[in-house]
C-alpha cells in the first residue's frame, strides 16, 4: 500500500518535517525572548517572517535533496536515524546562518544558533521514529511488503533467513531459496521452499515477481557472484549480498547491516524519494505552460494534416516507459494511414516514403511531439528521460544489451540527454543507451534544465530527425 502511494506519502512527509521546522523556529524565537527579554520580541511584521522562513525552507530542501534524507531506510536502526537527523541539521543551520549573517537579513547571537539546532534536531528526530515506528508496524501487520528471492542454502542463507523470520518489521517476505545442489530442490528450510538451482534464477525472479535478490553463499560458492549478477542485471530487481565475513568481495556499492550481518548493496533501484516528487511537480507545470502556450501552433498543425492528408490528426502508438508498463503515446500524424501495414514495425528512415511532406517538416522541427505533453501531464512520461520504445522493439533490444532494460527504472521522456547530443531517430543503439545510463546515474534537476534549454539548439539542427 506504501510503495503504491510513495509519491503522496513522500510529498506528505516533507510537508509534515517543514512544518515541524517552522515550529521549531517560532519556539525557539519565544524561548530566546525569555532568555533574552526585549531583545527577541516577535516582530508584528508578517512580510519579514514569511521571508525569513521561505528562505530556511528553500535551504532545508536543498540539504535535504545533497543529503539524500529522504531515501528508505527499511533496515536502519533508531541511531542510523539519529545521525542522519544530526548530520541533515548540522548542514542547514550552517547554510542558513552563515547566509543571513552575510546578507545581514537580520540579526542572531550564537545562543539562538544552539537553541535552534538542538531543539530542531530533538524534534525531527522524535517524529521520524514516530513515523517509523508506525510504518514498522504496518510491515509487521502485512502490509508495504517486499518479497525476496535468497541465493542460497547454505549456513548464511539460513541466518539471514532467520534474520529475517525474526524481524517483521523489516516488511521482507522471503518467497524462496536457490540451491547449487540438485538434490535440494524439492526440500524447504524453515517451511520455506527450495525453488531450483543457480541457473534458474531469472525464471524464478519473473515467476515469483521478487522485489530483492539476496545472496547468501557458501564460502566456496562466492566465486558464483559474479556470474549470477551478471544474469540478471537486466532485471529490475534489487540486489544485495549478505557477507560472510571470512570472503573477501570486491563488488562493492554501499554498506550496510542487517542486525549484524553484513550487507552490502550491489545495486539498488531508484525508488520514490524528494527528487522524484520535485521532478513530477516540474513536469506538471511546465507540460500545462507549454500546452497553453503551443494551443494555437496545435491547432494549426492540426487543420494542416486534415488538409494535407486523409485521417486522423493524432498518431496513438503504444510505447513502454517507468518500471516496464506500456502506455498509449500521442504524437501529431506524420505518415499515411496504415503506413506500417506491408512493413510491420520499423524505424523510420532517412527519405522514408511513408511519410507526408508535412510530416517531413513537423519531425524535423519537433512539432509532432507537442501533444506527448498531454502524456508527461497525465503522468505517463517525463518532460526529459529516456526516449519510449515501442515494446516490439524492446525483445531485440535487450537481447542485444543486457543492460537496455535499466533505462526504465524512471520515467521516460520528450528529449534526453541522448537527444540534445544529436541522437534521435535511427542512430546508434549503445551510444544512446550510453547517454541514458549517464543520466539515471548522474541524474538531478539541474540536470533536467540543462537539457531542456539544450533541446532548443538540437531540435534546430534536425540531427537525426527523420
Amino acid at each position: 500500500m506504501l510503495k503504491k502511494y510513495g509519491n503522496a506519502f513522500i510529498s506528505l512527509f516533507v510537508c509534515s518535517d517543514i512544518l515541524v521546522v517552522f515550529i521549531c523556529w517560532f519556539f525557539s524565537f519565544v524561548l530566546m525572548e525569555k532568555i533574552f527579554p526585549g531583545r527577541f520580541i516577535l516582530t508584528s511584521n508578517l512580510s519579514f517572517h514569511i521571508r525569513i522562513f521561505i528562505i530556511l525552507i528553500l535551504v532545508f530542501l536543498y540539504s535535504t535533496q545533497k543529503f539524500d534524507f529522504y531515501s528508505p531506510r527499511r533496515f536502519s536502526n533508531y541511531y542510523f536515524e539519529f545521525k542522519k537527523v544530526l548530520v541533515l541539521m548540522s548542514l542547514v543551520c550552517f547554510l542558513f546562518f552563515s547566509l543571513v549573517f552575510f546578507t545581514g537579513i537580520f540579526q542572531y547571537n550564537h545562543v539562538f544558533v544552539l537553541v535552534f539546532f538542538g531543539l530542531s534536531s530533538g524534534v525531527i528526530f522524535i517524529y521520524h521514529v514516530l513515523i517509523n515506528f508506525i510504518l514498522k508496524n504496518f510491515r509487521t501487520r502485512g502490509f508495504n511488503l517486499r518479497k525476496v528471492l535468497i541465493v542460497g542454502s547454505g549456513e548464511m542463507a539460513k541466518r539471514v533467513a532467520l534474520k529475517f523470520l525474526e524481524h517483521h518489521e523489516f516488511g521482507l517476505d522471503i518467497v524462496g531459496f536457490l540451491s547449487i545442489n540438485r538434490g535440494l530442490a524439492e526440500e524447504n528450510i524453515f517451511g520455506i521452499p527450495v525453488l531450483g538451482k543457480y541457473d534458474e534464477l531469472n525464471k524464478v525472479i519473473l515467476q515469483k515477481s521478487v522485489d530483492i535478490v539476496f545472496f547468501a553463499l557458501a564460502p566456496n560458492e562466492e566465486r558464483l557472484v559474479r556470474l549470477l549478477v551478471g544474469r540478471i542485471n537486466h532485471e529490475q530487481v534489487d540486489i544485495k549480498i549478505a557477507l560472510d565475513t571470512t570472503g573477501i568481495f570486491l563488488l562493492k556499492n554501499s554498506f550496510s547491516e542487517v542486525d549484524g550481518i553484513p550487507i552490502v548493496s550491489l545495486r539498488e533501484n531508484r525508488s520514490i524519494g524528494f527528487q522524484e516528487v520535485t521532478k513530477r511537480i516540474l513536469d506538471f507545470i511546465l507540460a500545462l505552460i507549454a500546452i497553453l502556450l503551443t494551443a494555437p501552433v496545435c491547432i494549426l498543425a492540426g487543420i494542416c494534416i486534415k488538409l494535407v492528408s486523409p485521417g486522423p490528426v493524432f498518431y496513438i502508438q503504444e510505447r513502454v516507459s517507468l518500471d516496464g508498463k506500456k502506455f498509449k503515446l500521442i504524437k501529431f500524424r506524420t505518415m499515411h494511414v496504415n503506413a506500417e501495414k506491408y512493413t510491420g514495425p520499423v524505424w523510420t528512415i532517412k527519405n522514408d516514403s511513408r511519410r507526408t511532406k508535412l510530416g517531413v517538416w513537423l519531425r524535423r522541427t519537433g512539432l509532432d511531439e507537442l501533444p506527448q505533453f498531454l502524456n508527461v501531464l497525465k503522468g505517463q512520461m517525463s518532460i526529459v528521460g529516456p526516449r519510449p520504445e515501442r515494446p516490439e522493439f524492446l525483445v531485440e533490444f535487450r537481447r542485444l544489451h543486457p543492460h537496455y532494460m535499466f533505462r526504465h527504472v524512471v520515467k521516460t521522456g520528450i528529449t534526453g540527454l541522448a537527444q540534445v547530443n544529436g541522437l534521435r531517430g535511427n542512430t546508434s543503439l549503445e551510444m544512446r543507451l550510453k547517454y541514458d545510463l549517464d543520466y539515471i546515474n548522474n541524474y538531478s534537476l539541474w540536470l533536467d534544465i540543462k537539457i531542456i534549454i539544450m533541446t532548443i539548439p538540437a531540435i534546430l539542427k534536425g540531427k537525426g530527425a527523420y
